[in-house]
């Protein structure tokens, strides 16, 4: 899952905005409410309720599809999202971007977000996250690309 809508708050209520937001059976969504054990065996319990849509399953080296599905999705349900800026919302509102840090044959990673996503989560009341991943060729790619920049020992007499 590279690309996710979360929607958290303490006093965020979930079941009026999905009555209101009218999601689709086959739209991922995760629901969660504040109390329920988020860990049985630690006994951990949620201190929000909240919800998560899987926007996007492209690749993490793949960030203009990640990009691309949000704005369809967005305009989709664009008139819920709007409605979120009425709610009392004290935690995540937010797009949140799983993207590849080290791609391919590169020491850097740059994306740029298009005018009309910032639009489109700016009428919605939605902030943007990029969370940089590594997969095991980005680590041992990492791993390469440290040893070039290693600190040579100096030897003085």
């Amino acid at each position: 899952m590279s690309c996710v809508l979360r929607i958290t708050g303490s006093d965020f209520d979930v079941d009026k905005f999905m009555i209101e937001a009218k999601f689709e059976a086959s739209d991922n969504i995760t629901v969660s409410k504040k109390g329920e054990f988020i860990n049985a065996l630690k006994k951990r319990k949620r201190i929000h309720n909240g919800i998560g849509v899987i926007v996007s399953n492209a690749p993490f080296l793949n960030f203009e599809k990640q990009e691309a599905d949000a704005i369809a999705y967005l305009n989709k349900y664009k008139s819920a999202f709007i409605k979120l800026k009425n709610y009392d919302i004290d935690g995540w509102r937010g797009l949140d971007f799983g993207v590849d840090t080290f791609p391919e044959n590169r020491f850097y990673r740059e994306y740029i977000l298009s005018i009309e996503l910032i639009k489109l989560c700016a009428e919605c009341g939605l902030e943007i996250y990029m969370s940089n991943y590594f997969s095991r060729k980005e680590k041992r790619r990492k791993k390469r690309v440290g040893r070039l920049f290693k600190k040579k020992k100096s030897f003085s007499r």
